[in-house]
């Protein structure tokens, strides 16, 4: 195989597993002959689904396999679509297998999968206590998620500036102002 002599190959035929060029040396009764086949064997386009993800409730994630086919193609996902593009909404193991007939007839074929995860919305009540004056410091909120039940961080914000050293789900000593918290876990968005 190009140039190089393949050990132990003295039979009549050769089963070939990888592209390159073949030369036989056939010696009969003191005759020599050559024959010299090129062999190109077909291969899958490269299909590269996105990595693992993480979705929050209500959103979508494409997943497309198009480029990895041609006309020749069929494509099955996981989901039992045949398209070559599906659109995912809850978590799950997505894969899809690419079937292409290549030059010959034979058939190529190529696949991979993603993990989706998705994550549900926080529920959550909210009490609120507004400072007794104007410029009075004495305003309390406190956020309480009903569902999931995890652990959360807090960030809180005032007027869009976030409140060096808050923490917890509840805050008191408040001033008048536009107050933000985002609440934070593994599990939710």
């Amino acid at each position: 195989k190009d140039g190089i002599v393949i050990p132990s190959q003295n039979q009549r035929t050769i089963t070939v597993t990888e592209s390159g060029t073949y030369k036989v040396l056939v010696d009969r009764l003191g005759c020599l002959g050559t024959a010299t086949q090129k062999v190109v064997l077909g291969q899958a386009k490269a299909l590269k689904l996105p990595n693992d993800t993480t979705l929050c409730a209500g959103q979508s994630i494409l997943l497309d396999a198009t480029s990895a086919g041609d006309a020749n193609s069929t494509f099955l996902w996981s989901t039992g679509s045949t398209a070559s593009n599906i659109t995912v909404t809850t978590s799950g193991t997505y894969s899809v297998t690419i079937r292409t007939i290549i030059t010959g007839g034979a058939i190529c074929t190529t696949t991979d999968q993603i993990e989706v995860k998705v994550n549900s919305k926080m529920v959550y009540t909210t009490s609120l206590t507004q400072p007794s004056a104007c410029r009075g410091n004495d305003g309390t909120i406190t956020i309480n998620p009903t569902s999931p039940i995890t652990a959360y961080t807090y960030t809180w914000y005032k007027n869009g500036v976030e409140i060096v050293g808050a923490v917890g789900n509840s805050q008191t000593g408040l001033d008048v102002g536009n107050y933000q918290i985002i609440a934070k876990s593994g599990q939710t968005c």
